[in-house]
């Protein structure tokens, strides 16, 4: 795998831990509410966008895995003993 994937799965990891982090504040802080109605719609709102988007990079994330593990098997091809 080339530095730059490995570099971009690393980045696209961290930014889906993150998200995870912030939709699990937001769930506690819904847990955690004893109003209803407009706040509660908007974590919920807030909540379902953070969702699309850590299911986007984990497509991304799994694209670019799929990359990697090609970049390898190319590589060990590459590497094998030529025989005539």
């Amino acid at each position: 795998m080339t530095q730059e994937v490995r570099d971009d799965i690393r980045a696209t990891s961290e930014n889906i831990i993150a998200d995870a982090r912030e939709l699990t504040k937001i769930e506690e802080r819904k847990l955690d509410l004893n109003a209803t109605g407009v706040d509660l719609e908007k974590l919920s709102e807030q909540a379902a966008q953070l969702a699309s988007d850590l299911a986007q990079k984990a497509a991304t994330e799994k694209r670019l895995v799929r990359v990697a593990n090609a970049q390898d098997r190319l590589k060990r091809a590459g590497e094998a003993p030529k025989t005539s």
